[in-house]
């Protein structure tokens, strides 16, 4: 299959690699003991070195070596590069209320919170079970979503196009979830309080291509007649919407992506 090489190679996609050929895709050969993305830099613009004269070393196909860069990384990125970042945000937090207060929520709590869940279940806000046993209910999804998606202008709950919705909205894996997600309501994770604090609402739209209004938290739906269509208008949307900004370029499914084609009808729009 195809793969993307996020972070020596972001703008490959083709077939997999093997560790020897991803690791010296950038450079053409095994990368230094340095921040290879380059998001953390020293005084003259340079990446940091991961390890004391990293940038006098070269990684190898070595077992040893590959567990210290990939560690070395995770050190920098996630605890010495940002430590100034987050001391600053702490001092923050503390001229509004004591950051000892947070103390109170766990790590989950606090994601949750802020943040949303990575996995979108559309009846989270009913019950944990989901989380705590595996359980989603698909009825109950449905239901929560006939409830909680809202119809505006010629479209009722009863619409057909609505329905066909509602059933493709139930059928996505998680992956094309956080896109619908991202597409209408440019996050890709529900709020905190679920499905019904989200407020997505979907209106009649003329033509082909489905339009999204991220401000408004709105879907413009053509009126689809089957399924397939709507997964179509849906796809195009996605591939749209990944070309980042307002999604206001115009890519036909089947066709290479552009960040050059501007179109009237887009994937999505910003309020």
């Amino acid at each position: 299959g195809s793969l993307p090489c996020t972070l020596l190679a972001p703008d490959y996609v083709g077939p997999a690699m093997s560790v020897e050929e991803y690791m010296c895709a950038a450079e053409g050969e095994w990368p230094a003991f340095v921040d290879p993305a380059g998001l953390v830099r020293g005084e003259g613009g340079e990446p940091v070195d991961l390890v004391p004269g990293g940038s006098q070393r070269r990684l190898a196909l070595d077992e040893p070596l590959l567990r210290e860069w990939v560690d070395a990384v995770v050190k920098l990125w996630l605890d010495d590069g940002v430590e100034a970042q987050m001391q600053a945000f702490r001092a923050g937090v503390d001229e509004v209320f004591s950051v000892e207060t947070l103390a109170r929520f766990s790590s989950t709590e606090l994601q949750r919170l802020l943040c949303g869940h990575q996995q979108v279940v559309w009846t989270a806000y009913i019950s944990d079970d989901w989380l705590q046993r595996g359980k989603v209910s698909l009825e109950a999804e449905r239901e929560a979503l006939q409830e909680h998606i809202a119809p505006i202008g010629r479209l009722s709950k009863t619409s057909p196009v609505l329905k066909l919705l509602v059933e493709e909205l139930v059928a996505m894996d998680n992956a094309k979830r956080a896109k619908f997600l991202d597409l209408v309501t440019a996050n890709p994770r529900l709020p905190a309080g679920g499905l019904p604090q989200a407020g997505i609402k979907v209106a009649p739209r003329a033509g082909a291509r489905i339009w999204a209004q991220t401000c408004g938290k709105t879907l413009y739906l053509p009126d689809y007649s089957t399924a397939e269509d709507l997964r179509a208008g849906l796809e195009e949307a996605f591939a749209n919407a990944a070309l980042g900004g307002f999604h206001e370029c115009t890519v036909p499914l089947g066709e290479p992506a552009s960040r050059g084609n501007s179109a009237a009808e887009g994937g999505g729009g910003g309020g």
